[in-house]
């Protein structure tokens, strides 16, 4: 008995020092990782995380600008938002497209707070643009293709064990949508994004993105596939033709008018809005997901063939 006892003695410290080991490992690790990073100023901040202008740092002097988003120190606690987290991180590593902000790396800080690292993008969200004043034609066209082009990959991003399984975004709106000095059109914010599975959709169990550019099934719970987000793009075209919002309100007033009422077209906001984009507009609004385009690259075709189609790429932007 004695021997038995001893050896499970042994055993047990065996196990508290293999596990001190590794806490010391994994806490030498964050650690290392996290002085890679400088914190930088706010320059953003959400529901679930706040966003940080930060410099990676190398050997060698090597120095890089980035964006670090990580989880408001209020829910870092919350399982469930952690979850949320780390979610967005996995979709956001499998997404490589120039119209779309990069991910560069994922890990915590010395708080054990996790935080996401991105590409940093020098200029303006388009809800600050839109608030400068009046975005041209052919301006508004380019930026909705670049948009839409991100768009379009992420709904048929293959999955590693074979298949389509698309990624819905879900919160496409102006303030995730990043337009850089040098004409880059960027999509970011992939934090409610889905996975798709095969040719089915995606239920929206909880009602969750900004209501304004929020399609109807969505509102009402539905199930989802990417022509929600070209709603939501409709809303972005829309305002840009008009020079102001589409939806006013509370929230359960902007669900009501998008859910029941015929919208306006733009032209009744603005004179002189070219009927070809406005067309198209009308259709990415569709309330029957049936009566939109069916992808985002069909779209896209549209709105090249328009008299006001930008012929310039970026210099339309820049």
């Amino acid at each position: 008995m004695a021997v038995r006892r001893a050896l499970l003695h042994g055993y047990a410290r065996e196990l508290r020092e293999a596990s001190a080991a590794q806490e010391a490992s994994t806490s030498q690790r964050t650690a290392q990782a996290a002085s890679r990073y400088q914190l930088g100023a706010q320059i953003g901040t959400g529901g679930m995380a706040e966003v940080y202008a930060g410099t990676m740092i190398g050997a060698e002097g090597f120095v890089r600008q980035v964006a670090i988003k990580r989880v408001r120190s209020s829910l870092a606690e919350i399982p469930a938002f952690a979850r949320m987290f780390i979610a967005e991180a996995q979709i956001a590593s499998r997404l490589a497209h120039p119209n779309i902000v990069s991910v560069l790396d994922f890990t915590r800080d010395p708080e054990d707070r996790l935080f996401l690292v991105m590409e940093h993008i020098d200029g303006k969200d388009l809800a600050s643009v839109l608030a400068t004043g009046p975005v041209p034609t052919s301006l508004a066209i380019f930026i909705v293709i670049e948009m839409l082009r991100a768009l379009d990959y992420a709904h048929d991003l293959p999955h590693a064990e074979g298949g389509t399984r698309g990624v819905i975004h879900r919160d496409v709106s102006p303030q995730n949508l990043l337009l850089s000095y040098e004409g880059a059109v960027k999509v970011s914010d992939f934090g409610l994004a889905k996975v798709r599975v095969a040719s089915d959709g995606v239920r929206s169990e909880t009602v969750r993105g900004k209501p304004s550019y929020m399609a109807p099934e969505q509102m009402a719970g539905q199930l989802l596939d990417g022509r929600a987000d070209l709603y939501a793009v409709g809303v972005m075209l829309w305002e840009m033709l008009a020079q102001q919002p589409l939806y006013v309100g509370t929230t359960p007033e902007i669900m009501a008018q998008a859910l029941f009422k015929d919208l306006p077209r733009p032209s009744s906001a603005r004179r002189g809005v070219p009927a070809d984009v406005e067309a198209i507009a009308m259709r990415l609004l569709a309330r029957d997901p049936d009566h939109r385009p069916a992808s985002a690259e069909l779209a896209i075709e549209a709105l090249l063939q328009c008299a006001d189609a930008p012929r310039d790429g970026r210099g339309e932007l820049a």
